[in-house]
């Protein structure tokens, strides 16, 4: 395998192709925004990461040409775009390409899992689907900070194959047979990190933190099992490993948008001062109805769509979790 393509070159997206371009290998990268393309052409390097030497990547505005002469595609564009995406190449030869989905969510308007869309969209048998995911802020990764994360496959030969073109010095990579539960794990994540960073934003402690990682884990768990996951996918990289990482890093947008709803932003005005996609505040939404399509109790989740899409104030929201009837905590 030579030629590697990047769909999406934002600074997950762009960190990835980095380091793939670093190992040797011939990396283009598409993007819908055709201003930061010519960026990366005529400056080699990229807006956000300044720091990175882009010489060895080719930034291309026709992702028909893109895929077409690249042996292994990862998809890092936000998660409720990846159906758009997939349509755009869907009329293309696809047989025995490599798909490797770095975004991470649900969709909103099917509940399902974007290996789902992927599989829905280009309807072709032979292509090889896999996930990339677990504690792995680009901001650090960019800098080769040590990190390890977990791609997921079906196919373990095709696990294996990503797990070789993708792991680099100070970035170990790890496989795993559940792709359900992995991209699961990488999408909750980020509803119970606007959670925390909420908490944060109120004024609380490590104690209520705490309380948010290991009951949102349960959520996860929960949910998770329903869909056909394993359980102890959820106690791993991509589990509670990018959990506590999203919750607590101050590189996390989703971490961010919640402290600042929780200091009385609006939620206008808290996605405009990210500036950046908020992924959670999109799978916040797609959680809520399908754990209500699933039937799958899942409290955190649930009060904070009423913040995010209801209008419930903060501190009413954590009125009700408190006010819960009290329960065991295994069940």
């Amino acid at each position: 395998m030579k030629k590697i393509s990047v769909l999406g070159a934002g600074t997950w997206g762009i960190t990835l192709a980095y380091i793939l371009s670093q190992k040797g290998y011939e990396v283009y990268v598409w993007d819908i925004n055709a201003e930061l393309l010519d960026y990366i052409n005529t400056k080699h390097t990229h807006p956000r990461f300044n720091y990175l030497n882009l010489k060895n990547i080719w930034a291309e505005k026709d992702i028909l040409a893109v895929v077409e002469k690249s042996e292994a595609i990862f998809i890092v564009v936000p998660s409720q775009a990846v159906r758009s995406v997939c349509k755009k190449i869907k009329s293309l030869k696809l047989n025995e390409k490599i798909f490797v989905i770095c975004s991470k969510g649900i969709e909103i308007e099917t509940g399902k899992l974007l290996s789902e869309v992927v599989k829905e969209e280009l309807g072709n048998k032979s292509i090889h689907i896999s996930v990339l995911s677990g504690p792995s802020h680009a901001e650090e990764v960019s800098k080769g900070l040590p990190t390890a994360i977990t791609v997921a496959s079906e196919n373990d030969e095709i696990a294996r194959k990503i797990q070789e073109i993708v792991f680099a010095k100070n970035f170990r990579v790890y496989r795993n047979n559940d792709i359900i539960g992995v991209q699961v794990g990488g999408s909750v994540k980020n509803v119970i990190a606007i959670a925390g960073g909420i908490s944060d934003g109120m004024g609380f402690g490590d104690n209520s933190r705490a309380a948010l990682i290991t009951r949102g884990l349960s959520e996860m768990v929960r949910l998770g099992k329903k869909l056909g996951a394993n359980e102890i996918t959820f106690m791993g990289l991509a589990g509670i490993g990018d959990l506590v990482v999203t919750i607590t890093s101050k590189h996390s947008r989703n971490r961010y948008f919640g402290e600042l709803i929780g200091k009385g932003y609006s939620i206008s005005e808290a996605l405009k001062k990210v500036g950046m996609i908020v992924e959670g505040f999109f799978t916040t939404k797609s959680v809520y109805k399908l754990k209500n399509k699933l039937g799958v109790e899942m409290p955190i989740s649930e009060v904070l769509y009423k913040v995010l899409y209801e209008g419930l104030k903060p501190h009413k929201g954590l009125e009700i979790l408190l006010n819960r009837e009290a329960k065991p905590e295994i069940y």
